[in-house]
Protein backbone atom coordinates (compact mmCIF):
# COMPACT_ATOMS: atom_id res chain seq x y z
CA UNK A 1 0.00 0.00 0.00
CA UNK A 2 2.62 2.85 1.10
CA UNK A 3 3.88 1.31 -2.62
CA UNK A 4 1.23 3.19 -4.18
CA UNK A 5 1.95 6.47 -2.34
CA UNK A 6 3.87 9.80 -4.01
CA UNK A 7 7.44 9.09 -2.96
CA UNK A 8 6.82 12.65 -1.17
CA UNK A 9 4.39 11.68 1.22
CA UNK A 10 6.57 9.13 2.08
CA UNK A 11 8.93 11.56 2.85
CA UNK A 12 6.94 13.98 4.71
CA UNK A 13 5.61 11.19 6.67
CA UNK A 14 9.64 10.01 7.72
CA UNK A 15 10.30 13.61 8.52
CA UNK A 16 8.02 13.09 10.99
CA UNK A 17 9.00 9.65 12.63
CA UNK A 18 12.10 8.90 14.06
CA UNK A 19 14.87 7.41 12.29
CA UNK A 20 14.51 3.92 13.00
CA UNK A 21 10.37 4.21 12.83
CA UNK A 22 10.18 2.92 9.09
CA UNK A 23 13.12 0.76 8.76
CA UNK A 24 11.17 -2.18 8.14
CA UNK A 25 9.94 -0.83 4.99
CA UNK A 26 13.32 -0.22 3.58
CA UNK A 27 14.49 -3.56 5.15
CA UNK A 28 11.23 -6.06 5.30
CA UNK A 29 13.80 -9.18 5.73
CA UNK A 30 14.46 -7.89 9.07
CA UNK A 31 10.72 -8.91 10.65
CA UNK A 32 11.61 -11.76 11.83
CA UNK A 33 9.61 -13.04 15.56
CA UNK A 34 12.46 -13.53 17.70
CA UNK A 35 12.37 -17.17 19.25
CA UNK A 36 13.67 -15.69 22.76
CA UNK A 37 10.67 -12.88 23.14
CA UNK A 38 7.78 -15.77 22.76
CA UNK A 39 9.43 -17.82 24.81
CA UNK A 40 9.66 -15.18 27.63
CA UNK A 41 6.25 -13.86 26.75
CA UNK A 42 5.31 -17.60 27.64
CA UNK A 43 7.29 -17.51 30.61
CA UNK A 44 5.62 -14.60 32.14
CA UNK A 45 2.32 -15.72 31.06
CA UNK A 46 2.81 -19.00 32.61
CA UNK A 47 4.23 -17.36 35.86
CA UNK A 48 0.96 -14.89 36.38
CA UNK A 49 -1.25 -17.59 35.28
CA UNK A 50 0.38 -19.78 38.60
CA UNK A 51 0.21 -16.36 40.83
CA UNK A 52 -3.56 -15.68 39.97
CA UNK A 53 -3.81 -19.69 40.69
CA UNK A 54 -2.61 -19.28 43.81
CA UNK A 55 -4.41 -15.85 45.26
CA UNK A 56 -7.62 -17.97 44.29
CA UNK A 57 -6.71 -20.45 46.55
CA UNK A 58 -5.50 -18.51 49.21
CA UNK A 59 -9.47 -16.66 48.60
CA UNK A 60 -10.89 -20.46 48.30
CA UNK A 61 -9.14 -21.46 52.24
CA UNK A 62 -9.63 -17.94 53.43
CA UNK A 63 -13.19 -17.57 52.65
CA UNK A 64 -13.47 -21.68 54.01
CA UNK A 65 -11.67 -20.64 57.16
CA UNK A 66 -14.21 -17.66 57.89
CA UNK A 67 -16.90 -19.64 57.12
CA UNK A 68 -16.34 -22.12 59.37
CA UNK A 69 -15.20 -20.13 62.23
CA UNK A 70 -18.51 -17.97 62.01
CA UNK A 71 -20.90 -21.36 61.60
CA UNK A 72 -19.52 -22.49 64.92
CA UNK A 73 -19.75 -19.48 66.68
CA UNK A 74 -23.24 -19.82 65.38
CA UNK A 75 -23.77 -22.97 67.09
CA UNK A 76 -22.09 -21.65 70.26
CA UNK A 77 -24.43 -18.80 70.67
CA UNK A 78 -27.64 -20.18 69.65
CA UNK A 79 -26.40 -23.50 72.28
CA UNK A 80 -25.67 -20.84 74.80
CA UNK A 81 -29.14 -18.77 74.65
CA UNK A 82 -30.77 -22.25 75.28
CA UNK A 83 -28.71 -23.45 77.83
CA UNK A 84 -29.72 -19.84 79.49
CA UNK A 85 -33.45 -19.96 78.21
CA UNK A 86 -33.63 -23.29 80.08
CA UNK A 87 -31.86 -22.21 83.29
CA UNK A 88 -34.44 -19.02 83.26
CA UNK A 89 -37.28 -21.56 83.40
CA UNK A 90 -35.60 -23.47 86.16
CA UNK A 91 -34.99 -19.91 87.80
CA UNK A 92 -36.86 -19.96 91.48
CA UNK A 93 -37.17 -15.95 92.26
CA UNK A 94 -36.81 -13.12 89.74
CA UNK A 95 -33.54 -11.95 91.34
CA UNK A 96 -32.00 -15.18 90.33
CA UNK A 97 -33.31 -14.79 86.37
CA UNK A 98 -32.07 -11.47 86.59
CA UNK A 99 -29.09 -12.81 87.64
CA UNK A 100 -28.99 -15.00 84.92
CA UNK A 101 -30.03 -12.82 82.39
CA UNK A 102 -26.90 -10.48 83.27
CA UNK A 103 -24.50 -13.64 83.37
CA UNK A 104 -25.45 -14.77 79.90
CA UNK A 105 -25.63 -10.72 78.38
CA UNK A 106 -21.82 -10.64 79.71
CA UNK A 107 -20.84 -13.68 78.59
CA UNK A 108 -22.62 -12.91 75.07
CA UNK A 109 -20.79 -9.92 74.64
CA UNK A 110 -17.75 -10.76 75.53
CA UNK A 111 -18.32 -14.04 73.27
CA UNK A 112 -19.19 -11.73 70.52
CA UNK A 113 -15.84 -9.28 70.89
CA UNK A 114 -13.83 -12.13 71.24
CA UNK A 115 -15.19 -13.41 67.50
CA UNK A 116 -15.57 -10.55 66.01
CA UNK A 117 -11.40 -10.18 66.77
CA UNK A 118 -11.11 -13.73 65.32
CA UNK A 119 -12.98 -13.01 62.13
CA UNK A 120 -11.28 -9.81 61.93
CA UNK A 121 -7.71 -11.53 62.12
CA UNK A 122 -8.96 -13.99 59.41
CA UNK A 123 -10.05 -11.36 57.12
CA UNK A 124 -6.37 -9.35 57.66
CA UNK A 125 -4.59 -13.01 57.19
CA UNK A 126 -6.69 -13.55 53.68
CA UNK A 127 -5.91 -10.79 52.50
CA UNK A 128 -2.33 -10.49 53.31
CA UNK A 129 -1.89 -14.12 51.71
CA UNK A 130 -3.87 -12.97 48.69
CA UNK A 131 -1.66 -10.04 48.45
CA UNK A 132 1.79 -12.15 48.41
CA UNK A 133 2.05 -12.98 45.36
CA UNK A 134 1.48 -9.66 44.08
CA UNK A 135 3.66 -7.51 46.18
CA UNK A 136 6.45 -9.85 45.35
CA UNK A 137 6.35 -9.81 42.05
CA UNK A 138 5.82 -5.55 42.54
CA UNK A 139 9.18 -5.51 44.85
CA UNK A 140 10.70 -7.62 42.09
CA UNK A 141 9.91 -5.02 38.99
CA UNK A 142 11.07 -2.34 41.55
CA UNK A 143 14.57 -3.71 42.09
CA UNK A 144 15.26 -4.25 38.40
Amino acid sequence: MLASWPKTTISAIADLLPPKALSWIEHPQEIVMNNNNLENFQKIGQQNMDKALKILGEWHEGWRAISTEMTDFTKRSFDEGAATVEKLLSAKSFDQAVAIQSDFAKRTFDGYVHELSRIGSLYAQLFRNSYEPVEGKQYSAQRK
